[in-house]
C-alpha cells in the first residue's frame, strides 16, 4: 500500500494515500499487511505486501519555495530524481517513519514482504541507497526486500 502522508492537496495521487495523519496511516498499513499478506499451512508465502514510498516522499513539494517540511526556501524547481529532503531526526521519527513502523510492527501476519524506496534523496543520500533508512526499518524487525519504483 501507499502509506505516504498527504501533504499537499494538489498532488494527483492523494487518492492512493490514507491520510495526512502518521498514526492513522500506520494503522492503515498494519491493516493492509494483516489482511492481504498470507501463507499456507507449510508457511509458504501466498501473498506478500510491499509498502511504499520509504521515506519522506515529498515530490509534491518540489518548487514550493519552502512551503513544506525540509524544503529549502531557495528551491525553485526540482524533480523526483533530483529532490533532496533535508529532514531532522525528530521529524523522521515523529512523522515520516510512523506509517512504516505501523506496517512492520502492527501487522498480525508478520512484517511486510518488502518496501519500495522513494525516488528522492533524504539528507543528501538517495533513498534506495540510504543506509540510515535501511537500518531504521530493519531495527523494527523488518527482514524483507527493498524494491525500486
Amino acid at each position: 500500500p501507499v502509506v505516504n502522508l498527504i501533504r499537499d492537496p494538489r498532488w494527483g495521487r492523494n487518492v492512493e494515500c490514507p491520510s495526512e495523519d502518521p498514526i492513522h496511516s500506520g494503522k492503515y498499513a498494519a491493516a493492509i499487511v494483516s489482511g492481504v499478506q498470507s501463507a499456507d499451512s507449510r508457511g509458504r508465502l501466498l501473498a506478500g505486501v510491499e509498502m511504499k514510498h520509504f521515506a519522506v516522499y515529498q515530490v509534491e513539494d518540489c518548487g514550493g519555495g519552502g512551503h513544506g517540511p525540509g524544503i529549502p526556501s531557495n528551491v525553485t524547481q526540482c524533480s523526483r530524481m533530483t529532490f533532496d529532503a533535508n529532514i531532522s531526526e525528530a521529524e523522521l521519527n515523529e512523522t515520516y517513519f510512523v506509517p512504516f513502523y505501523g506496517g512492520v510492527k502492527g501487522s498480525t501476519s508478520g512484517s511486510p514482504t518488502g518496501y519500495m524506496c522513494s525516488y528522492n534523496a533524504v539528507n543528501g543520500v538517495p533513498a534506495c541507497a540510504n543506509k540510515m533508512l535501511s537500518d531504521a526499518i530493519r531495527s523494527w524487525g523488518f527482514d524483507g526486500y527493498c524494491g525500486t519504483d
